[in-house]
C-alpha cells in the first residue's frame, strides 16, 4: 500500500456509492517532533493473508479476509493463546457485495454496505444471517456504537452534496441527525472522507484522510474535535463530471491510513514522517481521547520489505498485518 496510489473516487449515480482507495507514496514530511519507540523482534502468527483487515472489538480480535470472503476470530489473544480460533465463511451473496467496514459484538459480526443502503448481521457461533438496518440515505462510512446502534457519515440528498452524521437504531429504523460538524463542499464526501475508529464501547472517531481532524462521537454523540499530526498540503481538489459523481484531480496520499481504539487511547496508522526520515516503515500515532493530546509514537519497520497496511491493539501486543503476514509485536 505505501507505495501505491491512493485515489478514492465515489460514484453516487442511479442510487450507488462506489470507493476505490489506493495509494502512493508523495512527500508527507512533518516538522513534528514524535515521542518515538521502536517495535522489535516480530513474531509472525499467520501467512498468506492476502486482501485481509484486523481489528480488536471487545474481547477478540477480527481477521477479515476479503479474497476468500472468510472471518477468523482469535479467542484467546488477551491472554496471548493462539490455539483457540474459530472460522465463519460467508456467504455467496455477501462475497459479491461491497463492505466498507466490518465490526463485531459478541458472537455477531456487523457488515457495512453502502451500495444497499444497510447494514447486515452474521452469527458467528449460529452460522446465521440477516439484514438489520436499512438507512434512509447513502452513507460512505459506518461504524458500530454498541449492540443496539451505529453511526454512519451519509449523503442526506443521496448526491453526496451534504454530508452528515447519523445515528440509527437497530432493528428499530430510527434515525437522528447529528449537529453537522462537516463543513458543505459539496464534493461527494470525497474532500472529508475518512474512517472511523472504535472499538465497541460507545466512543467512535472519524478522521479524515486528507485533512488533520478527528471528530469524537460518545454513545452516539457528537462531543469534540481536535487536530491529528499531518502535513503541509491543502485537502484534495474534486471535480463533478455530471450530478452525483466525483472525483480527486489529482492523486492523493492519506495523512492518516487507518486506527483503532484501545482503552482511552487513539492509536493511528500515519503515512506522515518526519523530515528527512529515510527509514523504510510507518509510524502509528497514540493520543489520549480523555485530554485529545498526542501521547507517543511506535514505529513499524517494514518487514521483509513488506510495510504495515492494518493493526490492531490487545493489552500489551500490536497485531500488525505485513501486506499477507500477521505479525505480533510487544509494546513497551
Amino acid at each position: 500500500m505505501k507505495k501505491k496510489l491512493i485515489l478514492i473516487s465515489i460514484v453516487v449515480f442511479a442510487g450507488i456509492v462506489v470507493l476505490f482507495i489506493f495509494r502512493r507514496k508523495t512527500d508527507l514530511e512533518t516538522d513534528f517532533s514524535r515521542n518515538v519507540s521502536d517495535l522489535n523482534h516480530p513474531q509472525i502468527l499467520a501467512t498468506d493473508q492476502h486482501n485481509s483487515e484486523i481489528k480488536n472489538s471487545k474481547k477478540e480480535i477480527l481477521l477479515f479476509n476479503r479474497q476468500n470472503a472468510t472471518f477468523t476470530i482469535l479467542h484467546n489473544i488477551f491472554q496471548q493463546k493462539k490455539d483457540t480460533v474459530g472460522v465463519l465463511n460467508l456467504n455467496e451473496n455477501l462475497r459479491k457485495e461491497l463492505i466498507i467496514n466490518i465490526d463485531n459484538y459478541g458472537n455477531e459480526i456487523f457488515l457495512f454496505q453502502p451500495q444497499k443502503k444497510r447494514v447486515f448481521i452474521t452469527n458467528f457461533s449460529k452460522n446465521t444471517d440477516s439484514v438489520i438496518a436499512s438507512t434512509t440515505f447513502l452513507y460512505t462510512r459506518g461504524s458500530l456504537i454498541d449492540k443496539e446502534s451505529f453511526i454512519v457519515k451519509e449523503s442526506s440528498d443521496n448526491l453526496g452534496l451534504n454530508d452528515v452524521f447519523a445515528v440509527y437504531k437497530i432493528n428499530q429504523g430510527d434515525r437522528v441527525v447529528l449537529e453537522n460538524v462537516l463543513p458543505k463542499l459539496n464534493d461527494g464526501g470525497i474532500g472529508l472522507d475518512g474512517f472511523f475508529a472504535s472499538n465497541g464501547d460507545g466512543r467512535n472517531i472519524f478522521v479524515t484522510y486528507y485533512t488533520n481532524e478527528a471528530f469524537v462521537f460518545s454513545k452516539g454523540k457528537f462531543t469534540k474535535s481536535f487536530a491529528v499530526i499531518g502535513g503541509k498540503k491543502n485537502a484534495p481538489e474534486i471535480i463533478s463530471k455530471r450530478p452525483g459523481l466525483y472525483s480527486m484531480k489529482e492523486i492523493e496520499t492519506a495523512f492518516s491510513e487507518n486506527g483503532e481504539v484501545f482503552s482511552d487511547n487513539l492509536y493511528i496508522l500515519s503515512n506522515v514522517i518526519p523530515k528527512g526520515d529515510k527509514r523504510q516503515g510507518k509510524y502509528i500515532d497514540v493520543y489520549d481521547l480523555e485530554t485529545v493530546k498526542y501521547k507517543k509514537s511506535y514505529f513499524i519497520s517494514d518487514y521483509k520489505g513488506k510495510p504495515v497496511k492494518d493493526f490492531a491493539i490487545a493489552n500489551n501486543l500490536l497485531l500488525a498485518l505485513h501486506d499477507d503476514i500477521l505479525v505480533q509485536y510487544t509494546l513497551q
